[in-house]
């Protein structure tokens, strides 16, 4: 688990993925929006910053380290759970592209990753098509369901996109 959210936090960083469609939401498929919506909070800057500081203890976190100490991250910077963590990165991320939209780079790394997935033969049908249409509604990110999380998410704008340069090397 600590590597699947330590994953999530940093995806949602790198502004890679849209986190609501990142797998660590189960079910994440069929109306992206719909969906986005109900995985979608109304941010304060507090919980902005929240999130980038949980983020930033998580990356430090040895790689095995277990669940008691990811609770912890969590715990310390004010989130009463994993679920919440979650529902925070997809609201900041939702409003970051909002404020920023996909850059050609982004676009193209959905699409490569696409093409990826539909040749590994590794792949389940089912789960081949799961990731698939995660990935396919990562090329139409949804809309905030709270307007004012794009304002709340603004004067962090810098801070996340240097979290997404240092998230690139890793």
């Amino acid at each position: 688990m600590l590597k699947q959210l330590n994953w999530l936090a940093g995806a949602a960083l790198a502004g890679l993925v849209a986190v609501a469609a990142v797998p660590a939401v189960p079910g994440f498929v069929g109306s992206a929006q719909a969906q986005a919506d109900d995985q979608q909070v109304k941010l304060t800057g507090d919980m902005v910053k929240r999130f980038l500081a949980a983020s930033r203890d998580l990356a430090s976190l040895d790689d095995n380290a277990g669940d008691d100490e990811f609770d912890k991250v969590l715990t310390d910077n004010g989130f009463a759970s994993a679920d919440e963590f979650d529902q925070v990165a997809n609201s900041i991320m939702i409003a970051a592209t909002a404020i920023n939209g996909q850059s050609n780079e982004e676009v193209d790394a959905i699409k490569a990753e696409i093409e990826r997935v539909k040749k590994d033969d590794q792949l389940g049908d089912d789960e081949r098509s799961e990731i698939l249409d995660s990935l396919n509604a990562q090329l139409s990110p949804p809309a905030p369901k709270f307007k004012e999380n794009v304002e709340a998410v603004k004067p962090f704008m810098k801070e996340i996109e240097q979290s997404m340069s240092s998230g690139d090397d890793q």
